[in-house]
């Protein structure tokens, strides 16, 4: 499971710290090793769900 280094232009809608791993809107799954995401701290923490660090989840809500 890995995609390119980048993906410009794609929508994320989940990430799964544990898998490491980011689904993109396609359906397509990438393992990550790092991830760089511009989304606004809400956004991100609801694209990771349940996997979501309790110390990220009061300040984004």
């Amino acid at each position: 499971m890995s995609c390119n280094p980048m993906q410009l232009g794609a929508e994320m809608v989940a990430v799964s710290p544990s898998r490491r791993s980011v689904t993109l809107a396609d359906g397509w799954v990438c393992g990550c090793d790092s991830l760089i995401s511009t989304l606004l701290l809400p956004k991100l923490v609801q694209a990771m769900g349940q996997e979501a660090p309790e110390a990220v989840c009061t300040p984004a809500a």
